[in-house]
């Protein structure tokens, strides 16, 4: 019954979720934007000025409320919000926008509607500002049209490289974001993922991949785009002439079950998955006589991937090339076309137009790539498209974590036992009220924070008591499941 509970919630949290247009407007490139509210997207000015990083966000409705180079922040009707310029973004030269490729994401703060979070990476090269620093929006300031009210605040200070995703937890308010650490060997690949609540950032939690192959090149990977999958339990990475496919568990924020594929190609730089996340489309770096292809991968269709790989696209204008790749609201995957020669800020046929793969989910030809067939009336292509995660995934439904965000939601049905003290801040102790619950045929005892991690686990009840005095003070559900198969929830609250 308790489950049934929990999963009618969930799912209602769920269709409220789907309903938000965090993604509706893409501002990028050089003075361009995008809106998708209509069947075709249609083309809006703005005036950022973006070589790699660039994100931006819209309210619950659709309407855009702000965007960002990194440096930058622009409100929605394209003046600089109070306080925000000289955002610290790395890889920026005076003169020209940042040329970190995922230097920049903008996440809404959880549990709070007008509070978001502009997340920026920092240039390795450029000590002490270096790592990851946030700065935060609040968007009830300045008549409705925002400010910056906190700016540049340290949250990492270790090396990180130019990848930055996030994907929502399975309680489906916080954010995990995942950045990629510096490695001191080009065989080693480490993953810095840090857990975004209503209260705190947590990490980084370091999760390293080693023996990887040598594809001969110095700190690999460190440039080009990873991506959460549409479902956010894949990641997909690129790194050099290969590319990784890692499973995400979104309750506890752990990558498993590495795919390595060999591309023995260029090397890759834009990549994205289809909506269904079973096929995968990358870009490769360019030079000078142009990196006009888009190629696609099938990762799950049964066969060795490596053998799925087809070129869908093979352009032949020289000093163009295709940059970063993003799937939209309509489930369809866009690609700008940019001028190799950026800063002359030329406007031609090809970069003031966004290719189209119209059906990501099938294989070959049959995606029906449209090529440039997306006018942009203001503005033009760079590299670059907003780096967005899918703002409307909703909780896991079913997951511990999902049962955890109703918990605290303050939802749970009466105990089947009661601990005290509580609040508590050394021992609890257990009195039970349930037939079927005794310490006799109890399996584990998990205590989980209200985030969904676990942070102690009793495998016996010894005196009826578990020591909680290294637990840090907030609100944990203690979940008991026994040898019969039942489970049994209650909240706990640790007081320092």
């Amino acid at each position: 019954m308790y489950k049934l509970l929990f999963l009618s919630i969930a799912a209602l949290l769920g269709c409220n979720a789907f309903t938000q247009s965090y993604s509706n407007n893409w501002v990028f490139g050089d003075s361009a934007g995008l809106n998708f509210s209509t069947a075709i997207p249609m083309s809006f000015a703005s005036n950022i000025l973006s070589y790699e990083a660039c994100a931006s966000i819209s309210d619950f409705s659709g309407n855009l409320l702000f965007y960002t180079n990194g440096e930058k922040v622009w409100d929605k009707n394209n003046n600089v919000m109070p306080n925000g310029d000289s955002l610290n973004i790395g890889g920026f030269n005076p003169g020209y926008p940042s040329s970190t490729t995922q230097g920049v994401t903008i996440l809404p703060m959880p549990g709070a509607e007008n509070i978001f979070y502009i997340f920026q990476l920092q240039s390795k090269s450029d000590p002490p500002n270096y790592g990851l620093e946030y700065s935060k929006v609040d968007m009830t300031m300045n008549d409705g049209f925002g400010d910056v009210v906190e700016k540049n605040i340290d949250v990492f200070t270790g090396y990180l490289n130019e990848k930055m995703q996030a994907v929502k937890h399975a309680n489906g308010r916080d954010w995990w974001l995942t950045t990629m650490q510096l490695s001191t060997n080009d065989t080693t690949l480490c993953l810095a993922t840090f857990l975004i609540t209503a209260d705190t950032i947590e990490g980084p939690f370091i999760q390293c991949f080693t023996e990887l192959p040598d594809v001969g090149s110095t700190n690999v990977g460190a440039t080009g785009q990873m991506k959460f999958s549409y479902q956010g339990n894949k990641l997909l990475f690129t790194r050099g002439i290969m590319f990784l496919v890692f499973d995400f568990d979104r309750c506890s924020g752990e990558f498993s079950n590495l795919m390595e594929i060999m591309h023995n190609d260029k090397g890759l730089y834009g990549c994205e998955f289809s909506k269904d996340a079973r096929i995968v489309y990358f870009t490769e770096y360019a030079n000078i006589e142009g990196g006009n292809r888009i190629i696609q991968y099938c990762i799950s269709c049964g066969v060795p991937v490596e053998e799925t790989k087809q070129i869908i696209y093979e352009g032949m204008e020289l000093d163009h090339a295709i940059g970063q790749l993003q799937l939209g609201l309509d489930g369809k995957i866009y690609a700008p076309t940019y001028k190799y020669n950026y800063a002359d800020h030329e406007q031609t046929y090809f970069n003031t137009r966004l290719s189209v793969i119209n059906n990501p989910n099938t294989t070959g030809l049959s995606c029906n790539f449209d090529t440039l067939s997306i006018i942009l009336n203001y503005g033009r292509c760079t590299y670059t498209l907003p780096n967005m995660p899918n703002y409307n995934l909703g909780p896991l439904a079913g997951s511990e974590c999902d049962t955890l965000q109703i918990a605290v939601n303050n939802i749970l049905p009466k105990a089947a036992f009661l601990i005290y003290p509580n609040p508590a801040s050394d021992n609890i102790y257990f009195k039970f009220s349930d037939n079927n619950l005794s310490p006799i045929n109890i399996n584990n005892i998990t205590i989980n924070d209200a985030t969904g991690r676990i942070v102690k686990i009793i495998s016996k009840l010894e005196d009826n008591s578990i020591y909680v005095g290294d637990l840090q003070a907030g609100l944990y559900i203690v979940h008991i499941s026994t040898t019969n198969n039942k489970s049994f929830l209650s909240k706990l609250i640790i007081e320092k």
